[in-house]
């Protein structure tokens, strides 16, 4: 009789057990889940706070085009837009036109400054939409938008594709260059030769930011620079698609 109380009581307390976890794991997955869209929902209200920071500051005379995705993020414009007004740049090089082309278009219409932006697409569907939106706008004299498709460019070491920018433009001096291309679809580390293409062409304090920190091939090009010394003063910005800044060595 015992015995079977026992058994009894074995039984009774492996199934208080096994059913208290089952109730944990529920509740793992319920708390995972209530962090989750806690940090989405804090995600969200950055990119919207960086939206209407830009809206007040740049005050644009039409709404901004679509945001994310393939398209710059407002919390990477307002980076740029930050910079801009803390260092006064004369001359800014952009890497891949796009959204970010029309807000920064937008703002240099409105500052009294004297600055000059050239954007740069290799891609031709990319910089007729950039370029028609800009006319539509009225912007087009405040950017140089360039075609200049890939070509080929040749090392001791490797043969790279990269922007066929016009040598009267490499012989300018760059205070700010916004590296946002070229397009990684076909090759994760297509941006890794910008800084042999561009070093002549960036002045003394010229400020390098890149977009799309926080991909894995962005992650090593960066390592790369790093330790072969090509540059100077990393800083890694949170954002959505994450922001790295630097200069060169």
């Amino acid at each position: 009789m015992i015995e079977i109380y026992l058994f009894s009581l074995i039984i009774l307390i492996l199934s208080i057990f096994f059913g208290l976890k089952k109730i944990n794991q529920k509740a793992y997955v319920l708390i995972n889940k209530i962090q989750s869209q806690a940090e989405n929902g804090q995600h969200h209200y950055d990119q919207i706070d960086s939206l209407l920071w830009l809206y007040h500051t740049v005050k644009p005379d039409y709404p901004f085009p679509r945001f994310r995705g393939w398209a710059a993020s407002p919390d990477f414009l307002r980076i740029i837009v930050e910079k801009i007004l803390a260092q006064n740049p004369k001359q800014i090089l952009e890497l891949g036109s796009g959204s970010s082309t029309i807000v920064l278009a937008e703002f240099l219409k409105k500052t009294k400054k004297s600055i000059k932006l050239i954007s740069v697409d290799e891609r031709k569907e990319s910089y007729l939409n950039t370029f028609a939106q800009l006319k539509n706008r009225k912007l087009n004299k405040k950017v140089s938008l360039l075609f200049c498709p890939l070509t080929q460019y040749r090392t001791r070491f490797k043969n790279y594709k990269w922007y066929s920018i016009p040598e009267k433009v490499l012989k300018k001096k760059f205070d700010l260059v916004i590296i946002d291309g070229p397009s990684t679809l076909n090759d994760p580390l297509s941006r890794q030769f910008t800084l042999d293409r561009l070093r002549r062409a960036a002045a003394s304090n010229c400020t390098f930011i890149m977009d799309d920190a926080g991909r894995p091939g962005e992650q090593e090009i960066l390592q790369k620079w790093v330790a072969t010394n090509k540059i100077k003063n990393l800083e890694l910005v949170s954002s959505e698609k994450g922001t790295a800044s630097f200069y060169l060595n």
